[in-house]
């Protein structure tokens, strides 16, 4: 769920539009990156993983292909309530 908040927080929220922006104005690639719920939330997911450290490389990929999947699904959601909410 922390991978999913950070993402959802950097990706669609107001209060990071300026670091958005910033990063679109140094690399297009970086912008793109820092708007993309989806793929911030595989980048949280790696590094939140990594932080854990599970011992073996396959539970390590594996926790990261399924905290990633679930983290773009609660985002999905997100984005749907708040579209429903009309903010």
């Amino acid at each position: 769920m922390a991978a999913a908040w950070i993402a959802f927080t950097v990706a669609d929220a107001a209060v990071s539009a300026p670091l958005r922006r910033w990063a679109r104005s140094r690399s297009a690639w970086l912008g793109q990156m820092l708007s993309c719920g989806h793929c911030l939330a595989f980048w949280n997911a790696l590094a939140l993983v990594s932080l854990y450290r599970p011992r073996p490389f396959l539970d390590h990929l594996l926790a990261v292909l399924v905290i990633a999947w679930l983290s773009s699904l609660q985002i999905i959601v997100l984005c749907w309530l708040i579209d429903r909410a009309g903010k």
